[in-house]
């Protein structure tokens, strides 16, 4: 289906938490250490 295309994933690790938003023209990636408290 055309219409459900992702928008935007989010994956959480002990050690990571990446993020992933495609758009038609780039794809933006963000690793980072989540805050550990």
């Amino acid at each position: 289906d055309p219409q459900n295309d992702l928008t935007f994933f989010r994956l959480r690790s002990k050690k990571y938490e990446i993020m992933v938003a495609p758009d038609h023209d780039y794809l933006l990636i963000v690793i980072q250490t989540p805050d550990v408290q």
